[in-house]
C-alpha cells in the first residue's frame, strides 16, 4: 500500500513538472506570436515591406496558432490546478468555466480601459476564450445528460425489482 501511494505521488509530481513545462513553453510561444504579429503590422503598414495579401495570410496563420495556444494554456492551467484535488470532471469543468469568465472580464477591462491590446489581438483572445467556453459548456451538458440517464437507469432497475417482488 505504501509503495502504491509513493508511486501515485511520484506520478502526480512528474505530471505537474510536465504541465509546468508545457504552460511555460506555451506562454513563451504566445509572447513570440504576439511579437511577430506586431512586426508584421509594422513591416506592412509603416515600412511597406509586405503586400496586404502576404500580411493577411501571415496574420491568419499566426492568429490560428495563437488561438490554439491560448486554449491549451487555459486547459493545462486548469489541469494543473486540479492535479492534487479529489473531485470529478464536472467540478474541474465548472472551475475552468469560472476561470474563463474571469479571464474574459480581465481582457475586456485591459482592452477597454488600459488599451493593452490591439483590436485584432483582443478579438483573437476573446474568440479563443469563447471557443473554449463553448467546449466546456458542451462537456458539462454531456455530463449532465449522462447523470440523468444513469439516474433513470437506476430508477428503472429499482422499479423492476419492486415490481418483481410483488408478482
Amino acid at each position: 500500500v505504501g509503495l502504491l501511494f509513493v508511486s501515485f505521488l511520484l506520478f502526480k509530481r512528474i505530471k505537474l513538472a510536465i504541465l509546468n513545462f508545457r504552460i511555460k513553453s506555451l506562454t513563451r510561444e504566445e509572447q513570440i506570436l504576439l511579437g511577430l504579429m506586431k512586426v508584421i503590422q509594422k513591416d506592412t503598414f509603416e515600412h511597406g515591406k509586405m503586400s496586404i495579401g502576404e500580411y493577411g495570410g501571415a496574420m491568419l496563420e499566426y492568429e490560428k496558432r495563437l488561438n490554439e495556444v491560448v486554449k491549451d494554456i487555459i486547459r493545462f492551467e486548469t489541469e494543473r490546478a486540479h492535479l492534487f484535488k479529489l473531485g470529478g470532471k464536472e467540478q474541474e469543468l465548472l472551475d475552468e468555466r469560472n476561470r474563463l469568465l474571469g479571464l474574459i472580464k480581465k481582457t475586456q477591462s485591459e482592452y477597454m480601459t488600459q488599451g493593452k491590446y490591439e483590436v485584432r489581438i483582443y478579438t483573437n483572445k476573446m474568440q479563443s476564450y469563447s471557443e473554449r467556453f463553448s467546449e466546456i459548456q458542451e462537456n458539462l451538458a454531456v455530463l449532465e445528460a449522462k447523470h440523468a440517464l444513469n439516474k433513470n437507469s437506476i430508477i428503472e432497475k429499482i422499479g423492476k425489482r419492486i415490481g418483481n417482488t410483488f408478482k
